[in-house]
């Protein structure tokens, strides 16, 4: 049981992980818009 549930908290974390480096993708990606726009 242990396991299992170490192996979802895994899982949970991971999505979160990746949503988050989604996240700040997204916004670097604005930002480098921008940038381009500004040049």
């Amino acid at each position: 049981m242990e396991i299992l549930t170490f192996g979802i908290s895994c899982k949970i974390s991971g999505n979160i992980m990746s949503r988050q480096i989604r996240i700040d993708y997204s916004k670097d990606r604005k930002k480098s818009k921008k940038k381009l726009n500004y040049v």
